[in-house]
């Protein structure tokens, strides 16, 4: 497993190189600006993976699964790479709580945080009207926002459905 935890990690950096990434986003996002008892949606699996794993003890931080967004031509260029390699380690049983349909967590949830980055869509693209979005300030170049459900605004559901690899 460490080898492919290793490879993930090469795959990952090459591919934020050549979608022009400054190094200072190898290290953790700062989400102080949440509380811990909100659950984070981290649209960048680049930034998930320090962010999951150096996020204070009972933090729940989640990559969203959006196959139809990484293959948007406006989304950021690793985007398909990131999701074929964090489906497949959701596939083989790793990170299975954290990584998650994006269509399913907004029909299950009422109130979350979300690392919008400028170089991915999901915030902008899967949450918009029955959402309210409250902007609690800046990690790198990501805004980090308040997201919650207003009222008993129909939120559309897919069924369910496998996941693309």
């Amino acid at each position: 497993m460490q080898w492919l935890a290793l490879a993930v990690f090469v795959l990952l950096a090459a591919s934020a190189v050549l979608a022009g990434r400054s190094r200072e986003r190898f290290r953790a996002l700062d989400l102080s600006l949440v509380p811990a008892s909100i659950p984070v949606v981290v649209e960048s699996a680049l930034d998930f993976w320090p962010a999951h794993r150096y996020s204070s003890p009972g933090r729940r931080v989640v990559y969203p699964l959006d196959w139809d967004l990484a293959l948007d031509s406006a989304s950021a260029p690793s985007s398909v790479q990131e999701y074929k390699l964090m489906a497949l380690f959701a596939s083989e049983g790793y990170l299975t709580r954290d990584v998650v349909r994006g269509d399913q967590w907004l029909c299950s949830m009422t109130r979350f945080a979300v690392v919008d980055d400028p170089l991915y869509l999901w915030r902008e693209r899967r949450i918009g009207d029955g959402w309210s979005v409250r902007e609690l300030g800046k990690a790198g170049p990501a805004t980090v926002a308040l997201v919650e459900r207003l009222g008993t605004a129909p939120v559309r559901c897919a069924a369910d459905a496998a996941v693309t690899r």
